[in-house]
């Protein structure tokens, strides 16, 4: 006899509600996506109660349902990607459900989350930036750190004055840290492992003096680390201009459309004028 009650975890477009659909139809419980429970409970879409309500709210609205649905038996909940960074959902799972996690490749999240509508793609809230001129009349340095609507933090550093070329992106959330160089194509992705919490105990009763390096402070499952490769030996840019000209071409979709550079050209245009009115 299975679990009463299956949690499946995982980013945003893992799959958890076409492998929840499957596994309840093999175990003949009920499947249920609390995204879409929310959705009927708050009578709108998930990415406007995002947009209009914040984030906050939503996670509220999250926990309020989860509540009531774990209260069920025989049943596969599909969780959104990010339902787990509530302390007291994770906990009312931990007690009530056997929980699973899901995983995919970055390769093949970023090109599912491309495909949809996803809620945590959001714009930018606020930012801090500092810069100036040093070399040219122009600004020759500018570092930002963005806050997004859905709570995400990103630090980008654009530099024309460092010793060697630099164009750099970081991203922060509650599970996760991804570090983007587009100079050297490369990128890493850290997050929390599957055995997280249970791992950070042990790391408690570690003696450093005892560990011959960092390395082997970390126990296994504690952290997840993923290199991403970002397109070889093509630029970032360049990759850009091809998929435009590409989809002028052949009259297909291009990776950044027309809206999404308007969007950033004025964001840029933005920051430099804070960074103008500051007086150094």
């Amino acid at each position: 006899m299975g679990p009463d009650r299956v949690c499946l975890c995982g980013y945003m477009g893992v799959g958890k509600t076409e492998v929840g659909k499957r596994l309840a139809s093999l175990l003949g419980y009920a499947f249920l996506d609390l995204d879409a429970v929310v959705s009927v409970s708050e009578n709108q879409k998930i990415s406007e109660l995002f947009y209009e309500r914040g984030e906050s709210y939503f996670r509220a609205c999250e926990l309020r349902e989860a509540r009531k649905l774990l209260d069920r038996r025989q049943m596969v909940l599909a969780l959104g990607g990010g339902a787990l960074t509530t302390a007291e959902l994770l906990r009312l799972v931990r007690e009530r459900a056997y929980l699973v996690y899901l995983q995919a490749s970055p390769e093949t999240l970023s090109d599912r989350i491309k495909k949809g509508n996803r809620p945590l793609l959001a714009e930018v809230e606020s930012f801090d930036a500092v810069g100036g001129k040093i070399l040219t009349p122009s600004e020759d340095v500018a570092s930002v750190r963005l806050v997004f609507a859905n709570g995400a933090r990103a630090n980008v550093t654009a530099s024309r004055a460092s010793l060697s070329p630099m164009r750099r992106f970081r991203m922060f959330s509650p599970s996760s840290y991804v570090s983007l160089d587009f100079t050297k194509n490369e990128g890493l992705l850290v997050h929390k492992g599957p055995e997280f919490d249970a791992k950070l105990r042990e790391l408690y009763e570690i003696d450093p003096s005892q560990a011959p390096d960092i390395a082997s402070l970390l126990p296994s499952g504690l952290i997840e680390i993923s290199e991403l490769e970002l397109g070889g030996g093509e630029r970032p840019l360049q990759a850009e201009l091809a998929s435009f000209l590409a989809s002028v071409r052949d009259g297909t979709e291009p990776e950044v459309g027309g809206a999404d550079g308007r969007r950033a050209l004025e964001l840029a245009e933005r920051i430099r004028a804070e960074i103008v009115a500051q007086p150094w």
